[in-house]
């Protein structure tokens, strides 16, 4: 990543991004409308193993959603791409610190996402399963 992509991400997420979890899983999201997907998917060329999700629509919005969780993020807190927000935004960069503090140690996840496999039932159905 140069310093061109490395100025727009952290003045992206600085100002659309959303540092946060579910509890176990730490995550990076940004929701977008649907016009902008080739962004998207160029973060997706940036963050390997990163996803975009979607289309959604809820009441006249249209938007579609990128994340990066779990050991994929771990590798970008490591790299510490984010840790310049404090020069530029300090409240986003507190919102990134507290994603930081709550799941990782040591630059490792402090707890592991279980792996899912797709089920296909006899019925045509798919859901997912822990396992």
């Amino acid at each position: 990543m140069d310093q061109i992509e490395k100025g727009f991400i952290l003045g992206f997420f600085a100002g659309q991004g959303s540092f946060g979890g579910d509890g176990r899983t730490p995550q990076l999201t940004l929701r977008m409308h649907t016009s902008h997907e080739a962004l998207l998917i160029k973060l997706c060329g940036l963050f390997p193993g990163s996803q975009i999700y979607g289309p959604y629509t809820h009441g006249d919005r249209n938007y579609i959603q990128w994340m990066l969780r779990g050991d994929e993020l771990a590798k970008v807190v490591n790299q510490g791409i984010f840790e310049d927000l404090k020069d530029w935004d300090m409240p986003s960069y507190e919102r990134y610190r507290a994603m930081v503090e709550s799941y990782f140690a040591d630059g490792k996840l402090k707890f592991r996402s279980k792996k899912r496999r797709r089920i296909t039932s006899s019925k045509g159905g798919s859901s997912t399963d822990s396992v």
